[in-house]
């Protein structure tokens, strides 16, 4: 396979001298130096991508905006991912927006390389529907990129930014930005698990990680002497979301977590984080963990100033089986640019994929768990269920729907959702969805679903109350091909403690990857 760029001269695969390197690879199963044929199928080269520009306002504003995504390549070219956006400077934090993206790398030396894409996301914050509109935002970028041995791809460039349904930002501005090529073991694949043998030839640059997906509640409790936008005392919040983890080693880990606030007064507040921490662990069952995170955040009337984030934790963690686990942490966060601060609780619920083992643990025979995944792209539409369930009750709301599925089996299955409003005058409207679904399928190609959710909202003048919201959806799917299905469903999304009520219908494409791990040690 030709890649868009020389990878293997940017991280060499006999040879991986960056510690920095080693750490953003571990996101996923490592790198393999050789192989079998049958395993260097299931290679395939993905960058984690991240830039900062700053944005023009109207009124001579302006904010810093970081983005970090991750995308794969569909051709020599071309590479599709998704991608998320947070102000981290300036006087807007809490604007947010997801969506997806698309690039064109064409090299023109071995080092250097002209780059062009385009992401479309939704999404908004402080500042509402003036400035974000609908909250359909259009982004595009054109530079060039320079490959450094051993550290990853450098990008410099002009981009430009409008949210075309009637909101007020269009910018045009220059932007740096950092890519890390690394590899996982990844193949297109369907909702049944299996167990595989790579037989792998050599082990001498390869390391098994182990990773882990959590649901997370966290309780903030804010200094007194903190105040919201409009100068009142500042609430305390409740707050849930999700958290991703990698082992580098069996200490070390890297994290990326976002939370929404649910509980108070504070609807609307969300945070995009990541950061690295160290477990000490004490028995079979019990660990201790460190973790530090930076970030941004804001919204929900939290005074966060430009929306950058600090945020340390301390923790124990308790593995009830080997997959299975409970957490509960406690620590502070704060904004340096402003005087928002608060004392935090955490309590987290887990699942362990793969292992950590020394490169002398490994043998050609070992076995390699499958973890079927799905990434679900679609709209969903809201649609009047209550007489004040925003504040222009006879306007439907359409949203971007992002979602992330986990099979634990062929027909049950763990889901993350990250939904944001891009038409219908709801401009900031987000929300982010935990729980779990069934599959049956009645014939080979057509199948039914249903998921049963939980989760934060808020913004764009919906009213979501203190945040908290549940959701039930159904749907019928039609399996294009092995990997490619769409899905067509109707739901019905509630607050718990505000009026808020939708009739929810949705179209999406998935697509169904098989990742694999080491087999977990009993």
């Amino acid at each position: 396979m030709t890649l868009p760029l020389p990878i293997e001269h940017v991280l060499p695969r006999k040879r991986i001298t960056s510690k920095l390197t080693q750490l953003i690879m571990a996101l996923f199963a490592g790198c393999p130096v050789a192989a079998s044929a049958d395993t260097l199928n299931l290679i395939k080269p993905l960058e984690l991508k991240t830039s900062y520009e700053q944005w023009q306002l109207p009124g001579n504003e302006s904010t810093g905006m970081a983005a970090v995504g991750i995308q794969a390549p569909i051709s020599d070219w071309i590479s599709v991912g998704v991608e998320a956006r947070s102000a981290t400077a300036g006087n807007r934090g809490g604007f947010i927006t997801l969506g997806i993206a698309g690039e064109l790398v064409y090299p023109l030396t071995r080092d250097w390389a002209l780059e062009a894409g385009l992401s479309i996301g939704a999404g908004g914050g402080r500042g509402g529907a003036y400035l974000s509109g609908g909250g359909l935002m259009i982004h595009q970028h054109a530079g060039v990129r320079y490959a450094v041995p051993d550290i990853g791809l450098f990008s410099l460039g002009y981009s430009s930014v409008e949210f075309p349904n009637d909101g007020a930002i269009r910018s045009n501005q220059p932007y740096v930005g950092y890519s890390l090529p690394f590899y996982a073991l990844l193949e297109p694949g369907t909702n049944n698990r299996q167990q595989r043998s790579p037989g792998w030839i050599t082990f001498s640059d390869y390391s098994p990680h182990r990773h882990q997906m959590m649901f997370v509640t966290r309780g903030y409790m804010t200094d007194a002497a903190v105040r919201d936008v409009n100068g009142n005392a500042a609430p305390n919040m409740g707050l849930v979301g999700v958290e991703w983890r990698t082992f580098i080693d069996d200490n070390w880990f890297i994290r990326g977590h976002t939370e929404a606030a649910a509980q108070g007064s504070s609807a609307g507040y969300m945070q995009v984080m990541g950061g690295a921490g160290r477990s000490f662990r004490l028995n079979r069952h019990i660990e201790l963990l460190a973790a530090v995170s930076v970030g941004g955040g804001g919204g929900g009337g939290v005074e966060s100033g430009g929306g950058f984030l600090l945020d340390g934790t301390v923790g124990a963690q308790w593995h009830v089986t080997p997959q299975w686990f409970a957490e509960i942490s406690a620590g502070r966060i704060m904004t340096p640019a402003s005087q928002f601060s608060a004392t935090s609780i955490d309590a987290r619920i887990g699942y362990q994929l793969g292992r950590s083992a020394k490169v002398s643990e490994l043998s050609a025979e070992e076995i390699l768990d499958d973890h079927p995944l799905r990434l679900r792209v679609g709209s969903h539409q809201y649609q009047k269920a209550s007489e004040n369930w925003r504040t222009e009750p006879h306007r439907n709301v359409d949203n971007l729907a992002i979602q992330l599925d986990y099979f634990v089996s062929p027909r049950w299955f763990l889901t993350g959702q990250g939904i944001g409003a891009y038409a219908g005058g709801a401009g900031a409207y987000m929300t982010g969805l935990v729980g779990a679904g069934v599959r049956q399928e009645i014939t080979q190609a057509v199948f039914v679903e249903g998921e049963l959710l939980a989760g934060a909202a808020g913004g764009g003048g919906l009213n979501t109350g203190s945040g908290l919201l549940s959701q039930a959806n159904l749907s019928l799917g039609w399996q294009l091909t092995p990997s490619i299905a769409v899905l067509g469903s109707i739901g019905r999304a509630a607050a718990i403690d505000g009026p808020f009520a939708a009739n929810v219908f949705g179209i999406s494409v998935a697509h169904s990857l098989n990742m694999y791990t080491p087999k977990v040690a009993k």
